[in-house]
């Protein structure tokens, strides 16, 4: 059976999501300043071109890649407040 074929926002989505994690890799690997944009486009399986047609460049890649990180933290946060109402049950040890 052949395979389904993505819409093309959902083949640009995947692009930027394979982007992001491989430039999340390279740069723990690598640093920053030593990955290249053509080291994150090969790792993620793209070309330079795929990686500029997604972002302007490393710093704006970067940017993405920490907005992601607080909107993660900021959720995670929200979720413990919501479920915890004292200072009390806020350090207690969690059962889950």
């Amino acid at each position: 059976m052949k395979p389904k074929r993505l819409a093309r926002e959902q083949s640009k989505e995947q692009t930027r999501e394979r982007l992001l994690n491989a430039a999340r890799d390279m740069f723990s690997t690598k640093g920053l300043i030593a990955a290249s944009v053509e080291d994150i486009a090969a790792t993620a399986g793209y070309s330079r071109g795929a990686f500029y047609s997604n972002f302007e460049g490393k710093t704006d890649l970067l940017l993405e890649l920490l907005q992601g990180d607080h909107d993660d933290v900021k959720a995670e946060a929200q979720w413990i407040f919501d479920r915890r109402t004292t200072g009390e049950d806020m350090t207690a040890p969690s059962l889950d």
